[in-house]
């Protein structure tokens, strides 16, 4: 019985561990530098290093034959656990590299300042459990890109924030010049998204409210916003399906 006890305890142990190293190994060690040479070479995939680093890993928490503690069924549960992760961050760091060339090719925005732009996005996107489309629309939509956009109405940087209205939410980062920074103007102003997403309920109404125009009928702003959501959607898929499926064609035989 206390054998038996002792196996279970140490089986407990084990999986906590293993849960946790998973969850952080493939969760942090794949991310590659936010500052590569050139957007053209960042990859999808681990680097060479990090690959290399992998089988030692499964040796050392028990991802080999040689572990007798975790029966075959918890260890697939583990491989599968972590693999998924791996594939999620995969699909976000492609998504984001695309989104970058994109606004390098498309905006004249310079490579260093689109990737902090693109990773901040994600970021609060993620944050909020929102799509990052929809959150690069509507930075389209109120600045075109632009890090020093300002308007006549005093509205300030990428998601346009007027320091007025929001003076509790810019000093959690300092000043009204940090609206100027792209992480601090883009945490801002997607915080003031969500809480008017919370308040209506809705996203064009959100949206609107967003913009000033809660009372235009029209829809002129979120149709626009959802314009260009839609389009960064398509345009992602677009690249999936030729990423995924660009097969070599092969002629019938005679």
């Amino acid at each position: 019985m206390t054998l038996k006890f002792i196996r279970q305890y140490i089986r407990t142990i084990g999986t906590i561990v293993l849960t946790f190293s998973s969850v952080t190994f493939y969760g942090l060690s794949f991310r590659e530098s936010d500052e590569p040479e050139s957007a053209q070479f960042d990859i999808l995939h681990p680097s060479e290093q990090h690959l290399n680093l992998m089988p030692e890993l499964a040796d050392v928490w028990g991802l080999s034959r040689d572990l007798t503690i975790f029966t075959d069924d918890e260890l697939e549960r583990w491989r599968s656990m972590a693999e998924n992760i791996q594939y999620h961050n995969d699909i976000r760091r492609h998504k984001r590299q695309k989104m970058t060339k994109y606004l390098v090719n498309n905006y004249d925005v310079q490579e260093r300042e689109a990737r902090v732009l693109v990773r901040s996005a994600d970021s609060n996107a993620r944050k909020y459990k929102i799509d990052l489309e929809l959150l690069m629309a509507i930075i389209f939509v109120e600045s075109t890109y632009k890090v020093t956009a300002q308007s006549n109405q005093g509205a300030i940087g990428l998601m346009q924030v007027v320091p007025k209205w929001h003076l509790d939410k810019i000093e959690q980062y300092g000043d009204v010049s940090v609206l100027y920074d792209i992480r601090a103007n883009i945490a801002i102003g997607t915080e003031i998204l969500m809480e008017y997403l919370e308040k209506e309920g809705n996203i064009r109404q959100a949206l609107h409210r967003y913009n000033g125009s809660k009372d235009d009928k029209t829809l002129k702003y979120s149709n626009r916003v959802l314009k260009k959501y839609s389009e960064l959607k398509a345009h992602n898929h677009m690249e999936d399906a030729q990423l995924n499926y660009n097969f070599d064609i092969i002629a019938p035989a005679a």
